[in-house]
């Protein structure tokens, strides 16, 4: 009896969720361009539906905006405070920490999702000479990308949220998501567009 009350709730809170998200797109205008807090809010609430979530982050959640140097650091800066806003009661119970890291080496980002604890890379455009590299990560400590670009996704990222036609667009790469231990509901992806 215990264990159907917690698969109700888990589920409710999943419906929730994606209610949250549709009701999110209506706030937006079309023709218009999605903010960083947009797409943060997106992100975060499709992460929130990820069933191995707990597994993953236990209490906390903690992304790290990477990107190329000076040529992505102000945006980079920008999106780590958007993460913060939506963010900011906690994303099913878990807090939410966020810092911007210059990508130098893959050697360089594994020590930092070793000993700071990161559990989501969220991948700027100006990291694409080095997107494969930091997908060996992602793959590698099974941890999720995420972006605001659909040729990342397209590339091998798992989860993007970007603009088009002025409404957000949810993408998930299924076969990059398995292979980073996300496990999304079909409700999700009914609503996505979905890359295999």
């Amino acid at each position: 009896m215990f264990g159907i009350n917690v698969m109700y709730r888990t589920q409710f809170r999943r419906t929730l969720g994606l209610v949250l998200t549709c009701l999110l797109l209506s706030e937006i205008s079309y023709g218009q361009e999605i903010s960083h807090v947009q797409e943060a809010t997106f992100l975060l609430r499709a992460l929130s539906l990820d069933r191995n979530l707990g597994q993953r982050s236990g209490s906390t959640i903690s992304i790290a905006v990477v990107h190329a140097g000076p040529a992505g650091a102000e945006e980079s800066d920008l999106i780590a405070k958007a993460f913060e806003d939506a963010g900011q009661s906690g994303v099913l119970g878990r807090s939410l920490t966020v810092q911007v890291v210059i990508f130098e080496s893959v050697e360089a980002l594994i020590g930092r999702v070793d000993t700071e604890g990161i559990n989501v890379i969220y991948i700027h455009s100006s990291i694409e000479p080095a997107l494969s590299a930091i997908l060996q990560v992602t793959r590698g400590k099974r941890i999720p990308s995420i972006t605001a670009s659909r040729t990342f996704v397209e590339s091998g990222v798992s989860l993007g949220v970007y603009s088009f036609a002025g409404m957000p667009k949810v993408t998930i790469n299924v076969r990059a998501a398995q292979t980073e231990g996300l496990d999304f509901p079909a409700q999700l992806l009914a609503i996505s567009t979905v890359v295999r």
